[in-house]
């Protein structure tokens, strides 16, 4: 009893430890500019509803919403409230607030099940966890959302209490606001206790219809249908996990060390449930044919591994069960018991420092973002429209920063321009070549030929010419005349 208590209170004291650093590290390197093209969608969207709007002015609009954006609105809603407090910049408090939450969450879960709370350090551990951490984006919120639900799953199957069976599966349910990926992991449990005739499983659906009803009112609401989801322009295919198995591979046996065999190794209660969650929504992704493919290097592998941000506190849980029982025999041994305090003092230092150095180390990566942003509102005017590969450029011209009459370019673009330029007198086009991925340098040869085309029938005329950093070249031209 006296080793447990010394357990619960250093995992307490280190989980705090690492928290308070992330905390610290945040507020002393506040993001300044939107890192990731989703996020730029995410925030937006919040902006526009703190000004009681659906659209931003001068947002890319999407045809079949009312809204700037296509995703699922529960971290917009969500963002909102900070938004109006601090501005564009604050929307990122809901994503650190949701690494707490879920990092705590997880420990509670834990510590209800009698199972190892230090476990519940792999949550802020995990790479994705404090890079997303900061970012206005929906993975960590969904974890948080998940964490919640299965939690007061597991108190209600404790207790039998209904209100807790009713909350968990509401908070289900509201987490597809999120991501509706979310309910991979979660239908396996409300089948579960279906299947075991488990009495929480009544007020669990009850929880879950009446979560579900507002998620089809929003979306009725928003979208336009209450059966909308976003096209992902992505399918699945087997293809998809040949190239995504060793990305996947890397993030769950060595980014999250060893993830993928914990689901095999796990012994604890609801052992099919648990395992079935986990290996379908680790499945879904596999098959996907999306892993971050955009972005290459490092970027690549954190993309893809913030879709695993859901399941992380779930294979924590597990990894409470997991770890004490297979490493007994080592710490119980002479050996173990001399290397036990020192390998947990190293780790949860070494935890802290990385808690705290992901903030300066993402905000010199931004530096770059900063400049771009600064150059394009210094090149471009806010009256006449912008031509810009949206695809490339999006999330530095965001409306968040500043109001542009933004169009994508394209073809139809130049046979439109001399009826654009008639009203408006002129117009400018915006070429930024991102060299960071196989990708973007697509993209970029996308650029020259859309620039010889334009070229061919319209004056332009060069303002400025610049790199920043080896991989963003931006050329920005004024269109004084066209042929028809």
């Amino acid at each position: 009893m006296i080793m447990r208590l010394r357990d619960a209170r250093w995992a307490d004291i280190a989980l705090a430890s690492v928290l308070g650093a992330y905390v610290i590290g945040f507020i002393a390197f506040w993001p300044t500019v939107l890192s990731v093209d989703d996020e730029e969608r995410y925030v937006g969207q919040a902006v526009a509803f703190s000004r009681g709007m659906l659209r931003l002015p001068g947002a890319v609009p999407l045809a079949t919403t009312a809204l700037s954006t296509d995703y699922p609105p529960g971290t917009s809603l969500l963002q909102t409230p900070f938004v109006m407090l601090g501005g564009w910049r604050a929307a990122a408090l809901l994503s650190v607030i949701s690494l707490i939450f879920a990092t705590l969450i997880t420990r509670r879960w834990l510590r209800i099940s009698g199972l190892a709370g230090w476990t519940a350090l792999l949550v802020p551990g995990f790479v994705a966890s404090l890079v997303f951490g900061r970012i206005a984006m929906s993975d960590v919120p969904s974890a948080a959302m998940v964490v919640l639900s299965l939690m007061l799953f597991w108190q209600s199957r404790a207790s039998g209490n209904a209100a807790l069976a009713f909350a968990s599966g509401l908070v289900a349910a509201l987490s597809l606001l999120f991501r509706e990926t979310n309910a991979v992991l979660l239908l396996p449990f409300f089948v579960g206790a279906l299947l075991r005739r488990n009495s929480a499983f009544r007020w669990m659906f009850l929880g879950g219809l009446l979560g579900v009803a507002i998620r089809l009112w929003l979306a009725s609401m928003f979208f336009g249908s209450p059966f909308y989801i976003r096209p992902s322009g992505y399918g699945f295919s087997l293809a998809a996990a040949v190239h995504n198995t060793p990305i996947y591979g890397f993030i769950l046996l060595v980014l999250f060390p060893f993830g993928a065999l914990l689901p095999l190794a796990y012994r604890g209660p609801l052992r099919a449930e648990m395992r079935w969650s986990a290996y379908l929504f680790m499945a879904t992704f596999l098959f996907y044919e999306y892993a971050g493919r955009e972005s290459g290097g490092a970027k690549q592998i954190l993309l893809a591994a913030r879709y695993m941000l859901p399941l992380v506190p779930v294979l924590a849980f597990m990894a409470g069960e997991v770890g004490p029982r297979l490493l007994r025999p080592f710490f119980e041994s002479d050996r173990g018991r001399q290397v036990n305090g020192g390998i947990a003092v190293f780790a949860s230092m070494a935890l802290v420092v990385a808690a705290f150095a992901v903030h300066p180390a993402m905000h010199r990566q931004d530096a770059m973002a900063t400049e771009m942003v600064s150059a394009l509102a210094r090149t471009t005017s806010d009256s006449i429209p912008v031509y810009v590969n949206l695809e490339s450029a999006r999330k530095y011209l965001s409306a968040v920063y500043q109001t542009r009459l933004l169009n994508d370019r394209s073809m139809r673009a130049i046979d439109t321009m001399p009826q654009v330029l008639r009203r408006f007198g002129s117009a400018q086009l915006v070429i930024l070549d991102r060299l960071d991925s196989e990708y973007h340098r697509k993209r970029a040869e996308e650029n020259v030929q859309f620039y010889e085309s334009m070229s061919k029938r319209c004056s332009l005329h060069l303002v400025t010419d610049e790199w920043h950093g080896a991989s963003l070249h931006l050329r920005v031209y004024d269109i004084s005349s066209c042929s028809s």
